[in-house]
């Protein structure tokens, strides 16, 4: 039952490998979107791979508990998404606050 979702997260999350490979001669942007979602895809690939590895490593721990498992999970999703949403937001607040330094009609 463990292996379906495995497979299908590890699929999905390879084939945003390939998108961030194909798109990396796009032309530049504002706000460098694509280089931001690569490396907020390549991130969650690396913790998600890295997860399951020592999921899978110290389960068969004769003194694991079920909760460690499930905090391995909480860990893994609580970094990845808060250092994704820091990647994504950061060079776009970035932006805005030097425009409106620069830009004497956006001043209050």
């Amino acid at each position: 039952m463990t292996g379906i979702p495995f497979s299908g997260e590890l699929l999905f999350l390879l084939s945003g490998v390939y998108l961030t490979y194909r798109i990396r001669k796009a032309q530049k942007e504002v706000y460098e979107e694509k280089v931001t979602l690569s490396i907020a895809i390549i991130l969650e690939t690396v913790a998600s791979f890295l997860m399951y590895i020592i999921k899978h490593s110290v389960w068969s721990h004769p003194e694991l508990h079920p909760d460690h498992i499930l905090t391995l999970y909480f860990v893994r999703c609580q970094v990845t998404i808060s250092i994704t949403i820091c990647i994504l937001y950061f060079p776009k607040a970035s932006f805005l606050l030097h425009r409106r330094k620069s830009d004497p009609f956006l001043t209050t």
